[in-house]
């Protein structure tokens, strides 16, 4: 029902299966070059960390420190949950957007999440309206399908990679940022990525 209606708004894989960017030739001239604070949701600090779309990085947030802290394993982790938006539009371009919300207590949020989840949908909205605003030309949402959000994720981050993996394990993602790559599939096939890359 709430997609039919945001539908009207904006117009009045498996775990084993991997996937390879092969890089995007535009990336040195991406769609916007800051990191991406969403100022539309007033009421939690929202930042988008990467947005692919068929299957290209597109984007990706300039790391801004104070968002991470260091893990008890001493790694450098996002300092909330991430979500991601699945956009699909009907010229059949497709979206991954990952965003995450800033916080000191990851566990209240899950909670006013779990009580509210309707509150995922509001932030859909205001993301994806900004993002269109603030990156001329990457999509237009005359042409909206469907928006789900998936969650919940982790976010690590190094030099010059993102690291993403959801709960389960069976969604995730290695991100280049320096190249404008990704390669995505189940955690364990991921992590082998970055082992290899010496990277971790």
């Amino acid at each position: 029902m709430f997609f039919k209606k945001l539908g009207s708004m904006f117009s009045s894989k498996s775990a084993n299966t991997t996937v390879q960017s092969q890089g995007n030739s535009d990336f040195e001239n991406r769609y916007y070059n800051q990191s991406m604070v969403i100022e539309s949701v007033k009421e939690c600090h929202i930042v988008v960390a990467a947005i692919i779309r068929n299957d290209y990085l597109v984007y990706n947030n300039i790391y801004n420190s104070d968002d991470y802290d260091c893990d008890k394993d001493g790694d450098i982790k996002f300092r909330g949950p991430v979500f991601k938006i699945e956009l699909s539009l009907r010229n059949c371009d497709q979206f991954s957007i990952f965003y995450g919300i800033v916080t000191n207590d990851r566990q209240l949020v899950m909670m006013d999440i779990e009580a509210y989840p309707g509150i995922l949908d509001e932030y859909a909205v205001n993301i994806l309206k900004e993002i269109q605003f603030k990156c001329k030309d990457l999509y237009n949402l005359m042409l909206f399908a469907q928006a789900p959000t998936r969650y919940t994720y982790h976010l690590y981050k190094g030099t010059s990679y993102y690291y993403l993996t959801n709960n389960r394990g069976d969604d995730s993602y290695f991100i280049d940022c320096a190249n404008g790559t990704y390669k995505r599939g189940s955690r364990g096939y991921i992590v082998e990525v970055m082992n290899s890359a010496k990277t971790v």
